[in-house]
């Protein structure tokens, strides 16, 4: 609910007690209600809801002041979840209703009232290890970077740390129960691979869902092979009997798993350090070492869908040209040093694939063909 426009009057005379109306059967929780009150008491709204749904109405006594409010609200259809977060943060009144009875109370004593403490082993999603790597939330795929000359440098080391059990504390207030965390009685802590949480049932049931999403996604894992093979007159996607006939019995160059939607990257190639520049402590030159990789590198992003995998993925060639030099001068302008320009070219095949499982996603580099296999691995 987007507009509402209140104005409270505190009334001098109310009956300060707890408050309840006969019950009848019930109706259904209508889709809308009608909040409109044109300078009346707020409890007569109440009473007026109550009436519409067949219900009776008991009011906490912690309340009973704010019922004596006279409120201006004009919204005549308002659905109901709206409702009860709109009687919550406007006048901290919570409303809920059970078979017979609608009841309102103080929303922050119906919160702390509702609090309940859960244990969860959460040490199958995350790294209790500090600083250990988790296989189960993913992996940086690689990241191209330039030096300042312009020559191309590949970077495989991860971009990003690895997920401890202690990121949790963001992550749970991301996917579960948004804005109740800061609350008070909320409590979360962590104690090796168990979690601790005191919530209300409601964020304990999306909790739940999210770790058995997870669970769900880290079982379902995609196998990936690449294979070197023929030139021929193939499409973008070969079969697995295709493949079998191509590849004539040759194994896989690489293979690797995946987790399902977690980047990964593969290399298989050469590394060669070299010079790339050099600095000039206390007029000693120091060289600047870089090392260069070349040869073939995929990166792979797989996401298990019921057609296949949908596939972000980057296959690339990086082949290493002519090695140059060039002096690297000093202040006064004499050569102090010699430093190596290396030539990098690449060839890269990139693109989002959906590739039945079985079958292979097919990239070109001149005369080289790269078949690229996927099989989904998923729990019975």
């Amino acid at each position: 609910m987007k507009s509402y426009r209140t104005t409270l009057v505190i009334l001098a005379a109310f009956v300060a007690a707890p408050l309840s109306l006969p019950a009848q059967e019930s109706d259904p929780v209508p889709e809308t209600i009608d909040l409109r009150v044109d300078g009346d008491p707020l409890l007569l709204l109440f009473e007026r809801i109550a009436r519409e749904l067949r219900l009776g109405l008991v009011a906490h006594s912690e309340i009973v002041e704010t019922l004596r409010s006279k409120v201006e609200i004009e919204v005549s259809e308002a659905p109901w979840e709206d409702a009860v977060s709109y009687f919550a943060n406007e006048f901290g009144i919570a409303m809920r209703r059970d078979e017979k009875r609608l009841i309102l109370s103080d929303s922050e004593a119906e919160f702390r009232r509702q609090l309940e403490y859960r244990t969860y082993s959460v040490g199958q999603l995350v790294s209790v290890e500090e600083r250990t790597r988790t296989p189960y939330l993913g992996y940086q795929a690689p990241r191209w970077s330039w030096d300042e000359r312009g020559g191309g440098l590949l970077d495989l080391a991860p971009g990003r740390d690895p997920i401890l059990i202690e990121d949790l504390e963001e992550i749970l207030p991301a996917v579960a129960g948004r804005g109740t965390w800061d609350r008070d009685g909320v409590e979360l802590t962590l104690d090796g691979g168990l979690l601790h949480v005191r919530q209300i049932p409601t964020v304990h049931e999306e909790i739940e869902a999210w770790i058995a999403a997870t669970e769900k996604r880290i079982a379902r894992q995609v196998v990936g092979r690449v294979y070197a093979i023929p030139p021929g007159d193939y499409g973008e996607q070969i079969s697995e009997e295709e493949l079998r006939i191509a590849a004539d019995g040759q194994s896989p160059i690489a293979s690797w798993i995946a987790i399902d939607g977690s980047p990964s990257a593969w290399f298989s190639g050469q590394e060669r350090e070299y010079v790339s520049d050099v600095e000039f402590i206390d007029h000693i030159p120091d060289p600047v070492i870089h090392t260069l990789r070349s040869g073939w590198v995929v990166e792979f992003e797989p996401h298990v869908t019921r057609r296949g995998v949908l596939a972000n993925l980057a296959v690339s060639w990086v082949s290493l040209g002519a090695v140059g030099t060039a002096e690297v001068l000093g202040e006064d302008g004499t050569p102090r040093a010699i430093i190596q320009t290396p030539e990098l070219k690449f060839q890269v095949s990139s693109g989002n694939r959906l590739i039945p499982s079985g079958s292979s996603s097919i990239h070109r580099f001149g005369s080289r063909v790269i078949a690229v296999q996927v099989e989904v691995i998923a729990p019975e």
